[in-house]
């Protein structure tokens, strides 16, 4: 093969005809072959602040990346969505409840984590420091605290905890 056309191996693909559910910057959402599942489609796409560019190839990574990680989570017994790679660019994956929160698991102070607490941008942490947001692009994702996750009926301190220990566990693994 010519080192020259490989690049069109990557961009050359196009994937079967599926009900699109969500086209985010790096990957499109499918529609699953059966009933509980979904297929993950790897973009190259990288946001920028003025648009996207495409890297050929950085689809094909990260959808390689992700097998790797579900699948040693997997075995590590850690639960994930991952079920198996489908070729280069997709993978199928499980259906999963959303919550309408996240957790970010902060090792380091930066960015807006640094900024909002007056820290050096790369600064160390003395141990992990975990947050949630609320999953409300509209509001800016604004942090809350566990008490407000289970007043508002979100979670229950039990869940809290669960995800707070399996984030550590993931963290560690990390």
């Amino acid at each position: 093969m010519n080192i020259s056309s490989s690049p069109r191996l990557f961009t050359d693909y196009t994937p079967p005809r599926r009900r699109q559910l969500l086209d985010e910057t790096s990957k499109i959402i499918y529609d699953g072959p059966e009933a509980g599942t979904y297929v993950l489609y790897f973009k190259d796409d990288i946001a920028l602040e003025k648009g996207t560019i495409s890297a050929c190839g950085k689809g094909v990574l990260n959808n390689r990346i992700s097998e790797l990680l579900m699948t040693r989570l997997n075995d590590l017994r850690i639960e994930t969505h991952f079920v198996r790679l489908i070729n280069m660019r997709e993978q199928l994956i499980r259906t999963t409840e959303t919550l309408p929160f996240t957790l970010t698991l902060h090792n380091v102070a930066s960015g807006t984590f640094a900024k909002r607490l007056g820290l050096e941008d790369g600064s160390s942490l003395l141990k992990p420091i975990p947050e949630f947001s609320l999953r409300a692009d509209e509001l800016n994702n604004p942090v809350v605290a566990a008490e407000h996750l289970t007043s508002l009926g979100w979670s229950r301190f039990e869940e809290i905890d669960d995800i707070l220990l399996t984030s550590q566990r993931i963290n560690d693994f990390l």
